[in-house]
């Protein structure tokens, strides 16, 4: 009977010990279970954004009350928007300098503004002209005949003629960081019945070292798809034997961002670059208004000085100038635009080196996407109608000039006055 009642008591304590054990193990995994649902519940729709995983299908409550769809309908607008809202801004670039630095010049800067006003007045130019050094505003204001016009140099804005090679590049390197191009692709991929096509890469329109020549535009084109087909069917190849300047390279550029994107090379550039940006003055020439603030360009005089009539741009004039000198813009906004490219934020860091690097070929140059490579600094000019926009800027694009002008200037001083603009800052 002892023996019975201590095997009883033993039986009964095992017992008892294995409900807690059970009891504890069923607390551990309420709580390990709670936590795990918390945080699937927390952090996948984040997971979901960052990693495109699937949408999980949530099973209908039976019995649901028309308050209950009302509420969740709700939450799945507000959350909707809250997502939307988070993606566009995730979109947007911040600029380098804040666009209220350029109302006023850095106190540290002031004698050098002085300096530079005082050369600046040698030249007696029209247009708007931008100094920064080191990411701070060393002078913005208008001049000569620009300044009769309008007096708004953060608004003012001038076709960027040629300069806008550098725009047109951008492009291709976000087409080439989405995969749908590569600097060896050929141009036969596109346009396949242009002379030597098989042979020449992106990357040689790039740097104008295809042989490509087109040896005049045609004024009577009445539309993009017209112009694009006058080119195609008239530009010649030559092998190269010296570096020559040759802008059909950049037009057949435009036209093939078209086919790749399946957009017009506008509505690219509005995605890529005008609204990541934020760009306020920035546009194209047939989008031009009265709010657009475009300085006319002029002629001039035997001394230099502009005169009227203002220069009118004829339809065709800008149709031929796909990518190559259709837009307008104003001095903040192109530095904006330099300064972005130059920090890897509008184009993958690698692409951009990748896209800068000049290939070796049987002579020299210095032209790759838009700019000149001068060692220390790059360096861009252009002419249109009468309009000739000069930069310079240095390789992080901390320092730069940027002189938009409505006057084109045959004695070249429009590009002198850069120069000399761009010494003195790297010299102070």
């Amino acid at each position: 009977m002892e023996t019975s009642k201590v095997t009883l008591n033993l039986l009964r304590r095992r017992l008892r010990k294995q409900k807690r054990r059970t009891f504890v193990m069923f607390i551990i995994g309420l709580l390990l279970g709670g936590t795990i649902a918390f945080n699937v519940y927390y952090w996948y729709p984040w997971l979901k954004n960052e990693f495109n995983l699937p949408t999980i299908k949530q099973m209908p409550l039976k019995n649901n009350k028309t308050t209950t769809k009302k509420t969740a309908t709700t939450e799945t607008t507000t959350k909707s928007t809250t997502d939307s809202s988070e993606i566009e801004k995730k979109n947007l670039i911040t600029p380098r300098i804040d666009e209220k630095n350029f109302s006023q010049v850095a106190p540290v800067y002031k004698n050098l503004n002085e300096q530079l006003e005082q050369t600046i007045q040698q030249y007696n130019p029209s247009g708007t002209i931008l100094a920064i050094k080191n990411n701070q505003v060393v002078l913005l204001n208008n001049y000569g005949k620009a300044k009769e016009i309008s007096n708004k140099p953060l608004e003012d804005t001038y076709m960027i003629a040629s300069v806008q090679k550098f725009i047109t590049s951008i492009l291709i390197m976000k087409l080439i960081d989405e995969q749908k191009i590569s600097l060896d692709t050929p141009l036969s991929s596109y346009f396949p019945d242009i002379p030597n096509s098989n042979n020449i890469t992106i990357d040689q329109m790039l740097s104008m070292t295809s042989g490509l020549k087109l040896k005049e535009k045609s004024d009577k084109v009445k539309n993009k798809k017209e112009s694009i087909d006058y080119a195609v069917h008239n530009v010649t190849y030559e092998e190269p034997t010296k570096w020559g300047y040759s802008d059909v390279n950049f037009f057949l550029l435009a036209a093939i961002i078209e086919k790749v994107s399946n957009k017009s090379y506008e509505d690219y550039f509005k995605e890529v670059i005008k609204e990541p940006l934020q760009l306020k003055h920035t546009g194209f020439y047939d989008e031009v208004t009265d709010h657009t603030n475009l300085i006319p360009s002029y002629n001039e005089d035997q001394n230099g000085s502009p005169v009227e009539p203002p220069v009118k741009i004829p339809e065709y004039a800008y149709i031929n100038e796909l990518g190559t000198g259709n837009m307008y813009i104003s001095a903040v906004d192109f530095i904006t635009i330099i300064q972005a490219t130059t920090d890897g934020k509008l184009t993958s860091y690698e692409t951009l080196q990748q896209t800068l690097q000049k290939k070796p070929t049987l002579f020299p140059y210095e032209y790759k996407a838009g700019f000149y490579d001068k060692g220390t600094y790059y360096y861009a000019h252009g002419i249109f109608r009468k309009y000739e926009p000069v930069v310079s800027f240095n390789k992080d694009a901390s320092t730069a000039v940027i002189f938009l002008s409505n006057t084109f200037t045959e004695n070249k001083s429009n590009v002198q006055l850069t120069k000399d603009l761009y010494q003195t800052l790297i010299q102070q």
